[in-house]
């Protein structure tokens, strides 16, 4: 009996045995029943580059490239706008853009425009690429100076000065705060932000958002770089977002990075619900009422603390004052159950909300250099008008005939 029971189990075990060399040979077995799929990820990096002053008459090179940072290949196209900045709004100058390339995973896509400035001021570029669904977008701003006088220093001998105490060493470090889940439907625009604060101990420089999102949707970035963030301030990003009518419903991730010249790059992600039946207008009126009247109020702080170091605001304040005004109009409208003019006021708060955002970073972005010649130019013209009507005053004198001989002249006639 116990032969039995041993002669059986050593069956079994040589049946395991060759049904497992089976298995493994054949390609069949229980692995065979899961369903591994990998999702492909489309992703992308664009970069930009340029010079942030030139001299007029000089060109700016405009640098860009796009990285395939996802695991499928794309088709992308780049797009450069440059953009004048004059009287607080931006004025479009010049459109360059490349031919659609497929580009397969880890591959790069380089392109070059080259621009000349017509006059001294201040520019803003517009960088972006659009692969398959999803675009990519990045600006950046540079200023246009005359050229300044040479001086030949003169030596002066001084007597050594006391070494000056030790700089204290420090470093920007950027806090964001934003929406992590915003919802839109079908046909809506409106305005959200994302809040930078400075929470280390030096000031950073030059912050810029970049923004990359599906290509359907509509958005606009204001201000496009922001010059210096000091140690305890906040500043704030205003993007506009447009949902088109004939978009699909589902959830669409805005991915942003803020960076600067520091060197310092924070990311987010907000998620933007896109559905096809809108709220009760008057829920709708009321929400952006509360966000407007928090974005003007962050834009004025703005604007005062840009004040109390220097800068020319006045433009800027003169459009955020023109926004509160109408956005007083539409909670009045809101009241009376205007709902229609409700919505034409909230339209252009949303407006004159963007063009304060940029206004304030132009005000403190413009490096403008007048030429060392040029007041003394100025001085010489305004001079040698004068001295030319005193000339003709004293020549006009001295020609001019007695009043005696004026009379016996017109007696004899």
């Amino acid at each position: 009996m116990r032969k039995a029971y041993l002669a059986i189990i050593l069956l079994l075990l040589i049946a395991i045995f060759l049904a497992r060399d089976f298995l493994s040979t054949v390609g069949f077995g229980l692995l065979s029943m899961l369903n591994v799929s990998i999702q492909e990820k489309i992703s992308g990096k664009l970069l930009l580059s340029y010079q942030p002053s030139i001299e007029i008459g000089n060109q700016q090179n405009i640098y860009t490239e796009f990285i395939n940072t996802g695991t499928s290949q794309v088709t992308e196209k780049i797009e450069v706008r440059v953009y004048g900045y004059v009287n607080g709004t931006l004025k479009p100058l010049a459109y360059y853009y490349d031919i659609s390339v497929p580009l397969e995973p880890g591959m790069r896509r380089g392109f070059k425009s080259v621009f000349v400035p017509p006059d001294t001021g201040l520019y803003y570029i517009q960088a972006k690429s659009s692969y398959d669904t999803k675009v990519v977008e990045v600006w950046g701003a540079f200023s246009v100076y005359y050229p300044q006088a040479q001086v030949i220093p003169v030596y002066v001998p001084a007597p050594p000065a006391a070494a000056p105490p030790a700089a204290v060493v420090g470093a920007p470090e950027l806090a964001l705060e934003y929406p992590d889940f915003v919802k839109f439907y079908v046909g809506e625009k409106k305005l959200i932000n994302i809040s930078v604060k400075n929470v280390g101990t030096a000031a950073a420089h030059n912050l810029k958002l970049y923004i990359s999102t599906s290509s359907l949707i509509d958005i606009s970035i204001y201000p496009k770089q922001l010059s210096a963030l000091n140690p305890n301030e906040t500043l704030i990003f205003v993007i506009s977002i447009g949902i088109p009518s004939t978009m699909q419903e589902g959830i669409y991730p805005l991915e942003f990075e803020v960076m600067n010249d520091e060197g310092i790059k924070k990311s987010g992600e907000i998620s933007l619900q896109v559905t096809s039946v809108p709220p009760p207008e008057e829920e709708e009126i009321s929400q952006k009422i509360l966000n407007y009247e928090f974005l003007i109020s962050e834009i004025q702080q703005q604007i005062n603390s840009a004040f109390l170091q220097g800068y020319d605001v006045s433009l800027a304040n003169k459009t955020l004052s023109l926004a509160k005004t109408s956005l007083g109009n539409a909670k009045d409208y809101l009241k009376s159950n205007k709902i229609k003019d409700a919505k034409k006021e909230l339209v252009e708060v949303e407006n004159k909300i963007q063009e304060a955002a940029l206004q304030l970073a132009s005000a403190t972005l413009y490096l403008y250099k007048p030429p060392a010649i040029l007041w003394w130019l100025i001085l010489l013209i305004i001079l040698a008008i004068a001295l030319a009507i005193l000339a003709y005053w004293y020549w006009k004198r001295r020609n001019r005939r007695p009043k005696l001989l004026q009379r016996v002249e017109e007696t004899e006639k």
